[in-house]
């Protein structure tokens, strides 16, 4: 039998560790890096790895100031997003960098009891099975409809995007400077980006000017993730 790196719908776990981060989002195909150093989420990756390898990253409802170490946890967000673990690596102080690419949605059907400081939960996939059909967003009418559910959060992360869509095919920004060194010095940090998020672009550098173009080869198309890296490139202006 052929093997196969694809995830499945009809594979998904009855229930996963989850990992309750406020501020982070995790979209199906989009790729996270994550910095484990916490006893609680060093046994949930232990728990991952023995098991299926999904880590469901959803946020916590109440504010970032509350405490994990009151009795009782804080209460989360019913739908978050499973992330598969596709890499991770021990660091020689006793951290797991690790990376996870978003796989599905999800809605907490019931949490289970904590196990080892880290928390489980029963899941229910089946309203988003959608999230296995890779749409390319050509078609005009469903871009704009995309976009108007996106700009709301890049709003409410403080990100601008006023990138050129080309052809509903990808993106491209041209950005200018005061010399070659400054533009030298911003596409490091587009490529240092780059790396961190894994989504890379094709960058034109010339004197006092960086162009840079972003697309999803996998589906030779755009996607959300395409649009949140212009948003993080723009960032580091």
């Amino acid at each position: 039998m052929l093997y196969c790196f694809d995830n499945k719908f009809e594979e998904l776990p009855e229930s996963i560790p989850l990992f309750p981060l406020n501020k982070v989002l995790l979209l199906p195909r989009a790729k996270l890096p994550l910095n484990l150093f916490e006893n609680r989420y060093l046994h949930m990756f232990d728990y991952a790895l023995k098991n299926d390898r999904y880590i469901g990253m959803v946020q916590p409802s109440e504010p970032s100031g509350s405490s994990y170490n009151n009795e009782k946890p804080p209460s989360l967000y019913t739908i978050g997003c499973a992330g598969f673990v596709t890499a991770f690596s021990q660091t020689n102080d006793k951290r797991y960098e690790i990376i996870l690419e978003g796989v599905c949605r999800f809605k907490i059907k019931k949490e289970l009891e904590i196990k080892n400081g880290f928390r489980r939960a029963n899941i229910q996939w089946s309203k988003f099975k959608s999230d296995f059909k890779v749409e390319k967003l050509k078609i005009k009418e469903k871009r704009e409809e995309f976009l108007k559910i996106l700009r709301p959060f890049l709003e409410k992360m403080s990100m601008k995007v006023d990138w050129e869509v080309i052809e509903g095919h990808h993106l491209e920004k041209e950005y200018t400077f005061k010399n070659f060194a400054d533009a030298l010095a911003f596409t490091n940090q587009v490529g240092a980006l780059a790396e961190e998020i894994f989504h890379h672009p094709d960058i034109y550098l010339a004197w006092g000017k960086v162009k840079i173009t972003v697309w999803t080869h996998k589906i030779d198309g755009l996607n959300e993730a395409d649009f949140i890296f212009a948003a993080k490139a723009d960032a580091l202006i």
